[in-house]
């Protein structure tokens, strides 16, 4: 078994401590909160096997390490290599680890030669790989070829946290458009051993027939899914219209309208009266302040005479006393105190004329209370008379927006009804489509001509590919039994699970699905004996994984990132498996986890050591 494994990582510095971890193969788990080094060693790795970009240079413990180097095993003939790479260089010295630990150079690379150099990195990581020399197909109309570069293989099984998520294909894993033809031939190259060094711009007639029939498989699968779809939509819709009448959308609508009319002239029509009641109420409680006021007034006005009449009643008592002396004075009455006499008689009439302002005010007064006591009990039948028309209006606005709300329901329905009938002729549209789109590769698989653009994959190969990527989605328990069929349109180069193309779902399915990829093509060379790395390094393929995900499998008693751990777990020694996540597998058996803690009192703070 061709392909190598990873059995060290060493990042270390002039006057630092060498910071490592341990692998082994099979099954790897590196996890850990964030900053505690995990991206970091996923770079170091990709670095140290040739790729541009260095490891971040601005995270603190990472300050003054600036050499890289993996300690590997070939699977197949058990030589352990050292590669080490310093920060900046585009040289990696290579030395051979005997059986007694001594290092012994080979030589030292380039990372930036040209391919057919034999000095390039590229060669000697693909030799152990078995693919070296390998010939790409670069252009499937002119036959255009290239070297197979290790830096493809690597873009392929080496996958980033920001990647893994990606809505495109993960067997286009440049991301370049151009590089499409290039990608696929690697694929073809590995999976069916595909010698593309003869190939011209002729397509092999057994390969397009091939093709044909994959895209012919796909657009029958289509054409069945419209079918079930447009069954369940005209059932629904036939559900809609029993019971309905015939009445016009448009008739409704106008019905309704005139009922939101009604409905608001009621509701000015309540508001109105409501005014009025709280308006007559107000007059009524003025007028009862006001009667309370009168009658205090009265009171006084009653007091006044209580006391003018006895002033007139002491006068005339006094009056019969027979006396000489002056009642004013007490004085003998003489000339002078007749005036006093006079003075009497003037007070005397002072107070009867009083009484009588006071009788009339009074008077005034006794009307003025029966007024308003005559208005009270006009107020309180006018209150009651607008109490009972409000009591209807609002009886009659309550029956109304019942009515209103059913003529919604029913509009609502008969809106639905059309959307169904749109959705309808929208399938009915496409499926047509389907059917001239098979004709017509019908009529190329019988013609079969030898002019057409060269093909790259075959399907078959594709279709066998699916089923192992298949597998492992069944035992993640990635949906309820989930069918993966490869789309092999130039374009799009991807899965369609459970009739969903792969980057319809959403990031945490689409990071989990990306992952069985990987792993699905991994089984497939390791199962039917393909040359291969046989690594596979993923950052971070459950971290965007939500819990509530899993509710789309109902009755589901295990969460999927359970299972894809004890699926993990009986990864074949034959291969390598590194991942780095945030959660830790609740079963380790099989499992070599490294964890980062972050914490200085309990466990191994992170990668680097500390200070």
């Amino acid at each position: 078994m061709k392909g190598f494994w990873i059995y060290k990582i060493i990042v270390s510095g002039e006057g630092k401590e060498d910071a490592s971890i341990t692998l082994k193969k099979g099954a790897n788990i590196i996890t850990g909160p964030s900053d505690t080094g995990k991206s970091y060693l996923f770079s170091v790795v990709n670095y140290a096997l040739g790729r541009t970009a260095p490891p971040d240079d601005d995270i603190p413990e990472g300050v003054n390490y600036d050499t890289f180097s993996l300690e590997i095993e070939a699977f197949e003939s058990k030589d352990k290599y050292k590669l080490e790479r310093k920060l900046g260089k585009n040289k990696i010295t290579v030395w051979n680890i005997n059986d007694q630990l001594q290092n012994i150079l080979i030589d030292t690379f380039s990372t930036n030669a040209n391919l057919s150099n034999e000095n390039h990195i590229s060669n000697f990581l693909l030799n152990l790989c078995g693919l070296k020399s390998k010939i790409l197909l670069k252009n499937r109309l002119k036959g255009v070829k290239t070297l197979l570069s290790f830096k493809y293989l690597i873009q392929f099984t080496n996958i980033a946290e920001d990647r893994i998520i990606t809505k495109g294909s993960p067997f286009y894993f440049t991301n370049v458009n151009s590089l499409h033809t290039v990608e696929q031939s690697m694929i073809s190259s590995i999976l069916e051993e595909t010698d593309f060094s003869n190939v011209d711009s002729i397509e092999d007639p057994k390969k397009k027939e091939t093709k044909i029939s994959g895209k012919l498989e796909f657009i029958d699968k289509q054409i069945v899914d419209y079918s079930e779809q447009r069954q369940k939509l005209v059932e629904k819709s036939e559900k809609l219209i029993k019971n309905k009448t015939s009445l016009d959308k448009a008739l409704i609508n106008d019905q309704i309208q005139k009922r939101i009319e009604e409905s608001y002239n009621l509701e000015s029509q309540v508001t109105k009266y409501l005014n009025d009641v709280n308006s007559v109420t107000e007059q009524k409680i003025y007028s009862l302040e006001l009667i309370k006021r009168f009658e205090i007034l009265e009171r006084q006005y009653l007091s006044d005479l209580d006391r003018l009449g006895f002033i007139l009643e002491a006068e005339s008592l006094t009056s019969q006393l027979p006396s000489q002396l002056c009642p004013i004075c007490s004085n003998e009455m003489n000339n002078d105190e007749i005036k006093h006499l006079k003075e009497i008689e003037s007070f005397k009439e002072g107070v009867i004329a009083e009484i009588s302002i006071i009788k009339e005010k009074l008077e005034d007064l006794k009307e003025s209370i029966a007024e308003s006591k005559r208005n009270i009990l006009n107020l309180e039948a006018e209150s009651n008379t607008l109490k009972t028309t409000l009591k209807k209006l609002e009886n009659l606005l309550k029956s109304i927006k019942p009515e209103i709300q059913n003529l919604k329901t029913i509009l609502n329905d008969y809106i639905e009804i059309e959307k169904i009938g749109n959705y309808i002729e929208f399938i009915d549209k496409e499926t047509a489509g389907l059917y001239e789109s098979k004709d017509s590769l019908e009529i190329q698989k019988s013609e079969k001509e030898s002019t057409d653009i060269v093909n790259v994959c075959d399907y078959d190969i594709l279709k066998r590919l699916s089923g192992y990527i298949e597998q492992r989605l069944k035992t993640w328990n990635y949906n309820v039994n989930p069918k993966v069929i490869f789309n092999s349109d130039f374009k799009t180069f991807d899965i369609v699970i459970s009739n969903k193309s792969r980057g319809s779902y959403g990031k945490g399915r689409r990071a989990i699905s990306y992952t069985a990829c990987l792993l699905g093509f991994l089984d497939f060379c390791i199962t039917e004996k393909k040359n291969f790395s046989n690594l596979i390094v993923i950052d971070s393929p459950l971290t965007t994984f939500k819990d509530k995900e899993v509710s789309e499998i109902e009755d589901d008693s295990i969460e999927l990132d359970d299972l894809f751990f004890d699926d993990i777990r009986k990864t074949s020694l034959e291969s390598q498996i590194i991942i780095f996540e945030n959660k830790i597998p609740k079963k380790i058996n099989d499992i070599n986890i490294i964890e980062f803690t972050k914490s200085k009192s309990q466990g191994r703070y992170g990668f680097f050591p500390i200070e």
